[in-house]
Parts: structure tokens; C-alpha cells; sequence
């Protein structure tokens, strides 16, 4: 049994060992958008790029992206100046903000080529919904601007209230300790951004826990079972001694 577990650790090292040097050799791993405390809520932070790399063989997205100076993946940065009139809005989800296209070819850029004399702020999060569009419609006073479109899916007209994230303290632990170690360890960064590797265990760690729950229950089913078996038997041998008794 020893010798078995220290061949599967080996085995284990050596595969982890292998995948971190492929990894820091080709160009597979995202560049994973930094979120932080902006006005209180869990949001991406301004003025930062990478290469956004999502999904499995063949089917690969990889796309540049940049976050403008108001937080938003966008080529271009936003001037709220009196020119307001030239401008459209764009609020929505993740399919305004964009991640999985190269922000030069976003829907905003494609817009502006079909219109030369126009400028478009794209407005999109993900996660977002109609409490938090309307937010924005207010705190940017789009009101002002010549067009704006909202894009809209069921989901997001039938929520309760706003998705924004307050930026608590376990986040801010999260982003300042155990995000560095996430960025650093490019392999297993790969395999749960890529794969899913944290979602699957807690799958397979929450399927053992409702067979093992399964068998308890059938367990105590069977106890109870033979309970009342027993409860019979002592019930007749009572009615035989009474009868006796009387006779």
C-alpha cells in the first residue's frame, strides 16, 4: 500500500511538474481580469489588458481585451465632456462586455465602422441585470447621449434585485493573498479556468455525499424494519400470555 502511494505521488508530481513547464513555454493560460474595491462593489479595475484564452480543444476563445479608465473592456477610454450628442450607449451583460472578441472588433468598434461620425461607450458586465442597468443609465446620465440600447434577455428582466457584489473582507483577502498564488501556479490556473477543476471535484465531492446519505438512510430504514418486526413479536406474545391468563 505504501509503495502504491508513493508511485501515484510520483506519478501525481511528475504530471503537475510537466503541465507547469508547458504551460510557461506556449501560450495557454489567460490573462485572468483583476477585480477590486471600486465604489464599495467587487469590480473589475480600471486601466488594465491581457489575453482572454477560455475553453477546451479545438474550440478556443482567445481574444485581447482592456479596461478602460471606468472599468469597462473597452479600446478606448470614456470623456463625459458636452460632446455628448455624437455618442450611443451600449448597456448589457456579458455580451456587451465582450471578453470572448478582440476589443478592437467589439460591438461598439463594428457600430463605428458602420458610422463613421458616431462614438460608442460600451457599457457591459457580466452578471449584470435590468436594477443594475438602470444604475447605470443614471450614474453616467446617458439620458444625454443621442441613442441608447439596452440588451436585454428574460433573466435579466425577471430578477429581484441588483447582482453587484459588496467588495467585503474575504474578498479583499482573496484578491490580495490567494490570487497571487492562483496567478503564480499556471497549471492548475489552466486546468480550473480552462476545465473546471474546482467545480468537478466539488461535483464529485457532492455526489459522494448524496450516495453516501442514500445508504444511510436505506440503513436506517432497515433498523427501523426490523424494529417493528420486533414490536409484532412482543405484541403477540403479550395477547398469548393475557389469553392465557383469563382462560
Amino acid at each position: 500500500m505504501k509503495l502504491f502511494i508513493k508511485e501515484i505521488t510520483i506519478l501525481f508530481l511528475f504530471t503537475f511538474l510537466i503541465g507547469e513547464l508547458i504551460c510557461r513555454i506556449f501560450s495557454i493560460v489567460s490573462d485572468i481580469p483583476i477585480r477590486g474595491n471600486r465604489d464599495g462593489y467587487y469590480l473589475l479595475k480600471e486601466s488594465q489588458s491581457g489575453i482572454y484564452i477560455r475553453g477546451k480543444l479545438p474550440r478556443w476563445l482567445n481574444a485581447k481585451y482592456s479596461i478602460n479608465n471606468y472599468g469597462f473592456n473597452s479600446s478606448k477610454d470614456y470623456v463625459f465632456d458636452k460632446n455628448l450628442k455624437s455618442k450611443i450607449a451600449l448597456i448589457g451583460d456579458s455580451f456587451v462586455e465582450g471578453f470572448q472578441v478582440d476589443v478592437t472588433k467589439s460591438i461598439g468598434r463594428l457600430i463605428e465602422d458602420s458610422k463613421p461620425n458616431h462614438e460608442v461607450y460600451e457599457f457591459g458586465l457580466s452578471g449584470f441585470n435590468f436594477f443594475d442597468y438602470q444604475e447605470l443609465y443614471q450614474k453616467y446620465n446617458l439620458q444625454n447621449f443621442k441613442k441608447v440600447f439596452i440588451i436585454l434577455d428574460m433573466d435579466d428582466v425577471l430578477t429581484i434585485k441588483s447582482e453587484k457584489v459588496f467588495f467585503s473582507k474575504n474578498l479583499e483577502t482573496k484578491e490580495r493573498v490567494f490570487r497571487k498564488i492562483y496567478n503564480s501556479v499556471l497549471f492548475f490556473k489552466y486546468l480550473n479556468f480552462n476545465h473546471g477543476i474546482i467545480r468537478e471535484i466539488l461535483r464529485i465531492f457532492k455526489t459522494f455525499n448524496s450516495i453516501n446519505s442514500i445508504l444511510n438512510f436505506s440503513n436506517k430504514k432497515q433498523i427501523q424494519s426490523l424494529d417493528i418486526n420486533q414490536f409484532i413479536k412482543n405484541l403477540k406474545s403479550i395477547l398469548w400470555n393475557i389469553d392465557h391468563v383469563s382462560t
